[in-house]
This record gives C-alpha cells, sequence and structure tokens, in this order.
C-alpha cells in the first residue's frame, strides 16, 4: 500500500523539477508517519485482543474457583450446623448441673462428640492471588465486575478471621475439659475420630458403648463447671458466626457466577 502512494507521490513531483526534491522529502515524511501509525495501530489491536484473550482466560479460571468454594461451603455449613445443636444440648446439660452420674455421662459423651473438631475450609483463591500478584485487575473492563471480585476477596479475609477465632475458643475449651473431664473413659471414642473426623457425625448411639463407666469428672468444684459452660458459650458463638460468614461468602459467590456467565458468556457445567 505504501509502494502504491509513493509511486503516485513520485509523479506529482516529477512535472515540477524545482520543487521535486522538497516534495519528495515531505512524501517520504509523510508516508513513514503513516506507515508508523498503522504499525502502532496494529499493535494497539494485538495488544487489546491477548488482554481480552487473558481477562476471557482469569474470568473462566474464577468461575471454577467460586464453584469449587460454593461445594465446600455446602458441607461446611451444615456439618458445623450439626454441631451447634449437640453444643446446645451439652450446654443444657451443664446448665441443669451434673448432680447425677447419668448426666455426667451425658456431658462427656455429648463433649467428646460435639467438640472433637470443627469443619474448616480452604477457599480456592488461586485466581484471585494471581490477579492481585500480578496486577492484572485492570484488565477487568467492566467495573462492576472488578467490584464484586474485591468484595468477594475482602469476604474471604473475614471468613479467614473467623476461623482464626474459632480456634482460639476451640483450645480454651479443649484447656479446660481437660482439667474438668476424665477423658481416659473415652478411648475407644478418640480411636473412633482420629481414625477420621467426620465419624463425629455418626449417631451418638455409635458412640454409647465407647464410653467407659467410671467417675467422668476430675474436679466437683463448681467454678470448673461455670468456667467449661463460658467457654463453650464462647466458642459455639463463634462457630455460628462462621456459618453466618459463610452463609453471605456463598451468596456472593452466586451473584458473582451470574454476572460473569451473563458478561463472558460463560458457562461451567
Amino acid at each position: 500500500m505504501i509502494t502504491f502512494f509513493r509511486r503516485i507521490r513520485k509523479q506529482y513531483a516529477d512535472n515540477n523539477k524545482p520543487l521535486k526534491y522538497i516534495r519528495y522529502a515531505i512524501g517520504e515524511i509523510v508516508l513513514v508517519v503513516i506507515g508508523i501509525l498503522i504499525a502502532l495501530q496494529i499493535n494497539n489491536w494485538n495488544e487489546e485482543r491477548k488482554e481480552k484473550v487473558l481477562e476471557y482466560t482469569y474470568m473462566r479460571s474464577l468461575l471454577n474457583d467460586l464453584s469449587a468454594d460454593i461445594a465446600n461451603i455446602d458441607k461446611a455449613v451444615p456439618g458445623n450446623q450439626e454441631l451447634l445443636t449437640g453444643l446446645d444440648s451439652l450446654l443444657t446439660h451443664l446448665a441443669d448441673g451434673p448432680d447425677s452420674e447419668k448426666k455426667g455421662r451425658r456431658v462427656l459423651l455429648y463433649s467428646v462428640k460435639y467438640t472433637y473438631w470443627y469443619l474448616r475450609l480452604e477457599f480456592s483463591d488461586v485466581t484471585i492471588s494471581q490477579l492481585k500478584n500480578s496486577g492484572s485487575y485492570q484488565l477487568i473492563k467492566d467495573p462492576e465486575v472488578s467490584k464484586a471480585i474485591i468484595r468477594y476477596s475482602e469476604g474471604i479475609g473475614d471468613c479467614l478471621d473467623q476461623l482464626e477465632e474459632i480456634s482460639n475458643y476451640y483450645h480454651a475449651v479443649e484447656n479446660t475439659q481437660k482439667g474438668l473431664l476424665n477423658l481416659s473413659l473415652a478411648k475407644k471414642a478418640y480411636e473412633l475420630l482420629d481414625a477420621d473426623y467426620m465419624n463425629m457425625f455418626l449417631p451418638m448411639a455409635e458412640y454409647e458403648s465407647l464410653i467407659q463407666e467410671g467417675s467422668y469428672f476430675l474436679d466437683d468444684d463448681r467454678s470448673q463447671f461455670g468456667r467449661y459452660y463460658n467457654d463453650l458459650l464462647f466458642y459455639r458463638g463463634t462457630l455460628n458466626n462462621l456459618n453466618d460468614f459463610l452463609a453471605r461468602q456463598k451468596a456472593m459467590a452466586l451473584a458473582l457466577i451470574e454476572s460473569l456467565e451473563e458478561k463472558y458468556k460463560i458457562h461451567i457445567p
């Protein structure tokens, strides 16, 4: 194309010999500028195309991460809710006072089953971490999508903070138990749980035969019962808060998936 224009320009320049050199020089400059502009435009098109491909790749990866998060949340929330129900029963037994051997046995039984562990989860934040670390948030052209991703990332941080808080209260309950309950009577029950912590969701009847008869408390001091009750209460509260955080996180994930599918025409089966 440039060669064609150069030929025409040279013909016009040849018709006026005194101005030939000036016209030729100006024409060369104009053609060079046009060539540079065309090359820059082509380069810009190529860069924009590459950015769109990379943006789409990130969004598709993010959809997979969000789907994995929802699956993990759907496992954790019902499991922790079952633990919360068990903790409510344990708190009731403690509030009534362990004034009989039968009640003492129930306190030990419920303590072993419902305070062994809780359902943690790891978020699939690989794509969000890549966007942060590579400075690629600028690739996301839609401002609403960008804001939604940032909010989701902040929500993950809130959930992780809540998990850290639960861990603190969990260990407080664990320490109080050791000074109050005769955990040696639950040796077989702990062996079952150590084999697979998900065994904490087995029916209570499975645990009845695993608790030996004996003196269920190491200390009859009422202050120990009160301390145990308070520690359990705080632990239960943080576990309940975690479920609330996870429910909100799932709602954000679902909304973000809907937005990505609509704006990027991506669908993850």
